[in-house]
């Protein structure tokens, strides 16, 4: 997951720099099962790998989803200097499980570098269909009006987007509707 987000952009630069060290902070629910388990040691064990291969040392802390539920545990940087980047991996099932505003809250507050959104889990059929969509249109939605937060005036793109996937959003609630 996370390497492959840092491979293309900087191994090398991770290897060459003195006193560089790759380091994950996980915010995550207790695993449910025996395969959110191994999901999260596998990616453990291959970012150990990763980080081992360029030499440098490795750290992966796992803090509990629940405490985003208040804002008075949250850290106030992750950052321990300035010269560290923060990079998110944001789920689709951040919006599902309720947890988006206030994840996007702490993001805000933390400032990364970079933020990957994945939608792990779209191969499931245990959910209607129109449900899905509605879920991953809610999903891009919410993270273009985040985006939106950020841009300039001049820059329209993500207002296009977001106008786009708002109206296809009504269309599918609409059919959704009519077909119960």
């Amino acid at each position: 997951m996370l390497s492959g987000l840092i491979e293309p952009y900087g191994p090398m630069e991770l290897a060459r720099k003195r006193g560089s060290c790759l380091k994950v902070t996980v915010f995550a629910p207790p695993p449910s099962t025996v395969s959110d388990e191994f999901e999260l040691r596998f990616t453990e064990e291959n970012l150990r790998s990763f980080a081992g291969e360029l030499e440098i040392p490795f750290e992966m802390e796992l803090l509990s989803l629940e405490l985003l539920l208040n804002p008075a545990y949250w850290p106030l940087s992750l950052r321990s200097s300035e010269k560290e980047a923060v990079a998110v991996n944001l789920p689709v099932s951040s919006v599902v499980s309720g947890y988006l505003p206030l994840i996007l809250r702490f993001l805000k507050q933390i400032s990364p570098n970079v933020v990957v959104c994945s939608d792990r889990g779209c191969d499931r059929n245990d959910a209607p269909f129109p449900n899905a969509v509605i879920h991953a249109l809610q999903y891009h939605t919410t993270l273009l009006e985040s985006l939106d937060a950020n841009q300039s005036q001049e820059d329209s793109s993500v207002e296009r987007g977001k106008n786009l996937l708002l109206s296809l959003l009504g269309n599918v609630r609409r059919n959704q509707m009519n077909l119960s």
